[in-house]
């Protein structure tokens, strides 16, 4: 092909200058376009300038081949196409040998890059593996260390609930005790009134029977009557402060029952929360 471009460039040389048409512009085209404005019809009359002399070269390659003659021009074809013929196979040997290094290069090519991302690739599958061992590695030991914590927590928490559920116990106990002598002073108190209040009755009594046997009948009963009336107060007294008593120690009783069951109840509670998982 190199070949029939230079013979085809040859024959354009033969062409005579008088037979080209000029395509350099006119002056006036010139100072439009110094002055930066585009002429009307430049473009179209190049082109048109251009295919003419297209058209003129091919007119004139047609009369070349004319005057050559049909035998001639078969010979002609003949003598080129041998010409050509070893040219283009050695140039298509060779471009199938290049095309042969080529594909060989780049079949190696892509070997090495295979081979380099393979080994990247387990490069970084180890990385990663060793990474995600480290990671799960400390994950436990900080859980190890979480669930450490956790259970000091709550053996500090149920030794806590155990003092207080102590505490609590102690401190009803001497409620209850207190309250117990309390109403047992009180209980004293009042038969020490009632047995005073009696001594005072029987005094009277004494006095009111000395009395009937100085006084008559009718003062005697009266006497009488006064000291019936004091004994009966000093029962109903008497009676009253038992029965107070009585009630306070029940009263007292039953608050410390209630105490003692509230330190229970606390203590179970300590308990079910130390037995709860972290």
């Amino acid at each position: 092909m190199s070949s029939l471009s230079c013979c085809i460039a040859d024959r354009r040389s033969l062409i005579s200058p008088a037979r080209i048409i000029s395509t350099r512009p006119t002056l006036r085209e010139e100072r439009k376009e110094k002055k930066g404005l585009q002429p009307f019809g430049l473009r179209r009359r190049r082109r048109r300038r251009w295919r003419s002399e297209e058209e003129m070269e091919e007119e004139e390659m047609e009369e070349e081949e004319m005057e050559d003659g049909g035998g001639g021009d078969g010979g002609g074809g003949a003598q080129i196409t041998e010409a050509i013929d070893p040219a283009a196979q050695a140039a298509a040997a060779a471009a199938a040998a290049a095309a042969v290094v080529t594909a060989a290069d780049a079949a190696a090519a892509a070997a090495t890059i295979a081979a380099n991302a393979a080994a990247v690739a387990a490069a970084t599958a180890a990385d990663v593996a060793t990474a995600s061992i480290a990671t799960i590695k400390a994950n436990a030991a900080a859980a190890a260390a979480t669930a450490a914590a956790a259970a000091i927590a709550a053996e500090e928490a149920a030794t806590a609930a155990a003092t207080a559920a102590a505490a609590a116990a102690a401190t009803a106990a001497t409620a209850q005790a207190t309250i117990f002598d309390k109403a047992a002073a009180a209980a004293s108190t009042t038969a020490t009134t009632a047995a005073t209040a009696a001594a005072a009755t029987a005094t009277t009594a004494a006095a009111a029977t000395a009395a009937t046997e100085t006084i008559d009948k009718a003062a005697a009963a009266t006497a009488a009557a006064a000291a019936t009336a004091v004994a009966t107060a000093a029962a109903a007294a008497a009676t009253a402060a038992a029965t107070a008593a009585a009630t306070l120690g029940a009263a007292a009783a039953k608050a410390a029952a209630t105490a003692v069951a509230a330190a229970e109840a606390a203590a179970i509670a300590a308990a079910a929360a130390a037995a709860a998982p972290p």
